[in-house]
Formats: structure tokens, C-alpha cells, sequence
């Protein structure tokens, strides 16, 4: 009767059983498989868990959240990075991550967009860190490694993990090692390894680091990498977020760049000198004109806002400051551009932070907004702003923002650990 009982109820449940499998095995046929790399807090993996090991981390939990959005599951596996590479031209893997940009890597493969921001330091036992102290020292088949040998720098020793870097150093074979602030400041609280003598640091760079896709998957599902990048920004855990000393440094920079461009360029003159416009409804108009075509090619409006004097003024004023500065605009009042040192995106600014924010500071204060990826010169920026014055009303006739490269802006010498 049992059996009688058990025949009866697959009977009854046959057609959602049927159902779940077909889901089981729809999910199974969009499986991303991954290859990525041992990169404590971004990529750890996490043994004797019931179904095998799991990969997890900061940089983990926004690829398997972006695929997820763009309708995947994700396979992830730690290899050694040389190994992930060798894989991923040979196209046995869907993609590698976490990855910089990489001109061989680009041949085979296709980027998204950047999904870390990893900030690269030179540190050593000596001060201050350099790159040309002698013997450095970098984990092999690294993003490290290989920006290393692009810029002709020789590389003395290659280990597997940070912490063997920081080993080797500690037995002075390798003067100076190369990594990212957070690996390596996990590895010295992990490991307990807190050197005999204190760390001395020099940042080197923000590095943006990407998921690459092996380019027969890409041309296989052409909607995928659009979709993944789309959902990027909902899924990042914080990574483009500036620290407080970080937002203090470019408040600085920016504030003395401010007061620079104020005093070499009339941006009074230049607000006053704008086109003008009775209604919003005609304003938002020139917008959306202007949206649809920049950043390809411009509006009437854009050509005659780019020719005049003060856009030429502004766009020499950015040449000047070798690409800290990538971005200049004067705006009006009503939020509106008055001049650019180049074709911006939009025409009306009223509903931006830069611009709202800015209007509520006194004369000499600059708003930071929040740090953001320009996906057209592939760096990521901070716009800073300020209200302009009118010295003889007192009046704020308009507000004046420029982006900064924070690359540059934050390239400085670091004090000891």
C-alpha cells in the first residue's frame, strides 16, 4: 500500500517535476564560468562548505550580483593568475576577473566595465618607497607584474602571494614590493606579520579592474556584457567610494585650482556672455536635442556655446594642467551651460549634484560629488564645485565645476604604516 501510495503521488506531482527540471536545466545552460585569483578582501576562497569549496569577496559579490541581474548564474574557481589567462585565450572559461586593462588580453577578449578599483602602493622597509630603490618584488602573473614590465620597470622577484612579498622582504631579498592597499593590509592582519621595522608607502595609481569575457561568449550572447554593465552601479559594495583623507586631499587640490582658473578667466563674464532662454520648456528642449547627439557630434546650440571665447579660454586653461583636469564648464543660474573646455553630455546641469550642491556654499567653499567612471576616457573623476559671485552685488550669478583625473590628483608620497 505504500508503494501504491508513493506511485500515486509521483503520478500527481509529474507535471511540476517535469517543470523544475526544465528550470533546472534552463539555469544549468546560462551558467557564466569564472576563473579568478586569491585577493583577500576581493576574492577569498572559503573551504569545507557541504557542496565544496565557495568563492567569496567584495569584488565575487558584484560579478555573481551583475550576472544575476543580466540573468545568469555564476561557476567562480581560484587559479594562479597565469593559469587564468593561459585559460581564458585558449577560451576554456567564459571569463577571468579581476583584471587590468591589458592590450593583449583585449585581442582575445572582451571588458566590461570596471567592477574594483584597486589603489596601488610601492611600500618597503626603507623611506620614502620608490620605484627606483633597487630590488622590487611582485607576485607573478599579477595586474602588478604586468603594469611593472609595461612601464620598463625590472622586476627582481616574483612570488606567489603578498605575503610571501612581504617575507621576502622582511629577509631583505626584494627592497620594495607592489600591491593594492587592501591585500596588502589584509594579508599584515591576517598573518599577524607586522614588520620589525614600519612600511613605508607611495601610492602609485588607481587601477580599475575589469571582468573580461572571451570573445566567442560575447559574440554569443550580445546582450549579456550591456546588460551586466548596466547593472554594475546597483551592485558595487562601496568599492568607488573615496576615504576621508582621500576627499580631503582633493578638496585642497581642487579649492587651489578653483581660485586658479577664477583669477586667470573672467567666469563672470563668461555666465553673462550665455545663451538665453524664456522657458524651461524651451531649455529642456536644447537638452534633450543635445543628449541625443554627445557625445558624437553636437547641436547648433552646442557649436555656438564651444565657439565662444570663453570655451576657448577654458579648454586652453584644461590643456594647461596636463590631464589632472579633464572637464571644465561655467554654468548660469538656471542651470544652464554657459561655456565648456569641451562637448559635455548634457546641456542643462540644474539637476546635478555639482550644481545644486554648489549653490548652496558661500563664496570659497567647493563641493566634492561622488567619485564616478567616464566610461569614454576610461578613468574614473570627481567634479568639484563652487558658486560664482558677483564681487559688486554680491549676488551668485552661477556656479563653476571642474573633474578631476584622481589619479593624478592623488599621486603623493604616503607616510609609514
Amino acid at each position: 500500500m505504500q508503494k501504491d501510495l508513493a506511485t500515486m503521488t509521483l503520478r500527481r506531482y509529474a507535471p511540476i517535476i517535469g517543470m523544475l527540471a526544465l528550470a533546472c536545466a534552463d539555469t544549468r545552460a546560462d551558467i557564466l564560468r569564472l576563473y579568478t585569483f586569491e585577493a583577500a578582501p576581493y576574492q577569498v576562497t572559503e573551504p569545507g562548505l557541504p557542496t565544496g569549496p565557495m568563492v567569496r569577496g567584495e569584488t565575487v559579490n558584484t560579478v555573481v550580483c551583475a550576472a544575476g541581474q543580466a540573468g545568469w548564474n555564476t561557476e567562480i574557481r581560484t587559479v594562479p593568475q597565469n593559469r587564468a589567462i593561459h585559460a581564458l585565450q585558449g577560451q576554456t572559461i567564459d571569463g577571468y576577473f579581476a583584471v587590468d586593462r591589458s592590450a593583449m588580453l583585449d585581442e582575445v577578449a572582451t571588458r566590461t566595465d570596471p567592477i574594483a578599483l584597486e589603489k596601488w602602493f610601492f611600500f618597503s622597509k626603507l623611506t620614502p618607497a620608490t620605484a627606483t630603490m633597487g630590488r622590487i618584488g611582485v607576485v607573478a602573473g599579477s595586474n602588478e607584474a604586468r603594469w611593472l614590465k609595461r612601464q620598463g620597470l625590472a622586476v627582481h622577484m616574483e612570488v606567489s602571494t603578498v605575503g610571501q612579498l612581504l617575507a621576502v622582504m622582511q629577509r631583505n631579498r626584494i627592497d620594495t614590493g607592489l600591491a593594492d592597499y587592501q591585500v596588502l593590509m589584509n594579508n599584515l592582519a591576517r598573518n599577524g606579520a607586522i614588520p620589525a621595522d614600519p612600511l613605508h608607502l607611495r601610492f602609485v595609481r588607481y587601477a580599475p579592474l575589469y571582468l573580461y569575457l572571451n570573445n566567442a561568449f560575447a559574440q554569443a550572447n550580445p546582450d549579456f556584457i550591456r546588460n551586466f554593465n548596466q547593472s554594475i552601479p546597483d551592485c558595487l559594495p562601496g568599492t568607488f567610494t573615496l576615504a576621508e583623507n582621500e576627499r580631503a586631499i582633493l578638496g585642497k587640490r581642487a579649492a587651489e585650482l578653483l581660485r586658479q582658473l577664477s583669477g586667470d578667466i573672467d567666469l563672470i563674464g563668461a555666465i553673462g556672455a550665455a545663451p538665453h532662454f524664456d522657458s524651461m520648456a524651451e531649455i529642456l528642449n536644447h537638452d534633450s536635442k543635445w543628449r541625443a547627439l554627445a557625445p558624437y557630434r553636437p547641436t547648433p546650440l552646442a557649436e555656438q556655446i564651444l565657439a565662444l571665447p570663453a570655451s576657448d579660454a577654458l579648454h586652453r586653461w584644461q590643456e594647461g594642467q596636463h590631464d589632472l583636469v579633464t572637464e571644465i564648464m561655467a554654468i548660469t543660474r538656471d542651470g544652464t551651460l554657459a561655456a565648456a573646455s569641451r562637448l559635455t553630455s548634457d546641456y542643462w546641469q540644474g539637476d546635478e549634484g555639482k550644481f545644486t550642491e554648489a549653490l548652496k556654499l558661500v563664496p570659497g567653499e567647493v563641493h566634492l560629488t561622488s567619485l564616478r567612471y567616464d566610461a569614454s576616457s576610461s578613468r574614473f573623476l570627481v567634479f568639484a564645485s563652487q558658486p560664482v559671485t558677483d564681487p559688486a552685488t554680491g549676488l551668485t550669478v552661477g556656479v563653476v565645476a571642474l573633474a578631476l583625473d584622481i589619479e593624478h590628483a592623488l599621486r603623493a608620497d604616503r607616510g609609514a604604516l
